[in-house]
């Protein structure tokens, strides 16, 4: 999985971390966090864009998911992170170090580790 779970896509909302408006091949959860989205193609000249949930398919024009939770993925979360952040494999888990700080953020995952370093820079207090 190249994106971040449910529950870390909600904790990153809440903290802040951007909601872009739905672009092609782009993850997102529903409402309840229960459901993925996959931004899957667009749809002629009108404009529309499709998502499919591996179920069923639907179509969007102006409102995607009205409250829908963005799941970025690593590449997106490593981006948002101080440059010079150190991201590496070892032992089967990714590390991420946020440039500046001696804090390391170990997952399975390189998104859930990225977003644990994200969440902490952007803590609020």
């Amino acid at each position: 999985m190249n994106h971040v779970t449910p529950a870390t896509a909600i904790a990153l909302k809440e903290a802040g971390f951007p909601q872009p408006s739905p672009m092609f091949g782009q993850i997102w959860y529903d409402l309840g966090a229960k459901q993925i989205l996959i931004i899957a193609h667009n749809v002629g000249k009108s404009g529309r864009s499709g998502w499919s949930d591996g179920v069923s398919t639907g179509l969007y024009e102006n409102e995607f998911v009205p409250g829908g939770i963005f799941a970025p993925t690593a590449v997106e979360l490593l981006e948002s992170l101080p440059p010079k952040t150190l991201a590496g494999f070892n032992n089967g888990e990714w590390s991420v170090m946020p440039a500046g700080t001696e804090m390391v953020y170990n997952h399975g995952n390189l998104a859930e580790a990225a977003a644990m370093a994200w969440l902490a820079l952007n803590k609020k207090t």
